[in-house]
């Protein structure tokens, strides 16, 4: 019978961490071997070796439900503690003073003595102002990725399976929290795991990989979020991908990005821009649940959603009912780590062919019949030309547009 526990999310385990000034990093010795086993149980893990019978009397390693137990076990001694965070074997203690700490330090080794467990000191770090916890580097600051897993990426020049690429991206997605993008950046690898795709590692595959490194060794430091205080939520999509970063006064919490599927890329641009506040909303449910919220976007329309005629937006919009928010319009330019993502994919993905010019020049035949028309419905026909035109370009900037049109010499008066 399979044991179900709840194991602490790896990011969301440290968003309490807040004021916190003092750190100790405890690794428990022989992990699962400090649980006995109820002797009732033992004939449930023999096994046989040259004809005898042997019965584990501790916990192994291995058996479908040993994580579970052990977790459980573990919240049974800490779970009252509110200065303790346990992820199986590992333990955090985090406190305000150095006074404090030896109080919350000397009650955790009286609950570790007394149901037995041991302490692997080679790797456990006590009272530091900073610590490595679960592969991430804990101070006062906030949190930073620890660089040791992206050693095995350094010398990679040549990838000749797919299974070496899962290996990569499975290793990288372990800083994803700290990367802006990152799951548009890696569609040259991702693309590759497709099926029917061709095996091939090239520039392009390498580049990739180089970027991403680089991106990795000059990580931001995410900063612990104060409940107390507004979150600012800059969301943006582009024509492939949704992006977004979550912000406090005192620096950013976190990152938040998506490739979009099929179905999802032939979305209208408004539509993509309202999943991007949706799926960022859910993603940092946990961190601004009861908070206040204010949402900026580069898309005017979606402040005043409620008049959009959409049945996808009108299904979505009942879950910003279970958030505290605010809609703001911003141009792109003072949304820069957020736009950035819609930008990328613009310049990759929506490139003006030459071959489409002659397409171009019909339009401007068109338009030049303008002159024929009255006033109001040369306006009406130039509105809705240009609402198709950027909302098929992936919405550029009203500067950027006109100069497009400009340089395909489209007259529009």
């Amino acid at each position: 019978i399979t044991e179900h526990f709840p194991f602490p999310d790896t990011h969301n385990i440290f968003l309490d961490l807040k004021g916190s000034q003092i750190y100790t990093a405890i690794d428990l010795s022989m992990g699962f071997h400090q649980i006995l086993i109820n002797p009732e149980d033992t004939h449930k893990t023999a096994i046989s070796i040259n004809g005898v019978k042997y019965e584990y009397l501790r916990l192994p390693f291995g058996m479908k439900n040993a994580p579970f137990s052990f977790q459980k076990n573990m919240m049974r001694i800490f779970g009252h503690l509110t200065f303790i965070k346990v992820f199986v074997d590992d333990l955090l203690i985090f406190s305000e003073s150095r006074r404090e700490h030896l109080i919350h330090l000397k009650e955790t080794l009286d609950l570790l003595s007394k149901n037995n467990i041991s302490i692997n000191f080679n790797k456990s770090q006590f009272g530091k102002n900073q610590v490595v916890f679960l592969g991430q580097n804990v101070s006062a600051n906030g949190i930073k990725a620890d660089l040791a897993p992206l050693g095995k990426l350094l010398n990679v020049k040549e990838v000749n399976s797919k299974s070496k690429i899962m290996k990569i991206i499975g290793t990288i997605q372990w800083f994803r929290p700290f990367i802006n993008k990152l799951s548009l950046e890696l569609t040259p690898l991702t693309d590759l795991l497709k099926k029917n795709a061709k095996m091939k590692w090239g520039p392009e595959q390498q580049n990739c990989l180089d970027k991403v490194i680089k991106e990795i060794q000059e990580n931001v430091e995410l900063k612990y979020p104060d409940i107390n205080k507004p979150f600012i939520l800059e969301t943006d999509a582009s024509q492939n991908g949704i992006g977004a970063v979550l912000k406090q006064e005192h620096g950013i919490i976190g990152f938040f990005s998506k490739k979009l599927g099929n179905t999802e890329t032939n979305y209208s641009i408004v539509e993509k821009e309202f999943l991007a506040i949706i799926l960022s909303l859910k993603h940092f449910r946990k961190i601004v649940s009861g908070c206040e919220i204010t949402i900026k976007t580069d898309n005017k329309n979606i402040c005043n959603y409620k008049k959009i005629e959409s049945n996808r937006i009108s299904r979505w919009s009942w879950i910003l009912e279970d958030f505290n928010v605010k809609i703001e319009h911003v141009s792109a330019s003072k949304n820069p780590i957020a736009d950035t993502l819609s930008r990328l994919m613009l310049t990759q993905q929506i490139p003006i062919k030459k071959q489409s010019t002659q397409e171009w020049n019909k339009i401007d035949r068109h338009l030049s019949e303008f002159a024929e028309l009255s006033e109001n419905e040369r306006a009406s026909l130039l509105s809705t030309f240009l609402m198709k035109l950027h909302t098929k370009l992936g919405h550029p900037g009203s500067q950027c547009l006109f100069k497009l049109l400009a340089d395909l010499q489209i007259n529009l008066t």
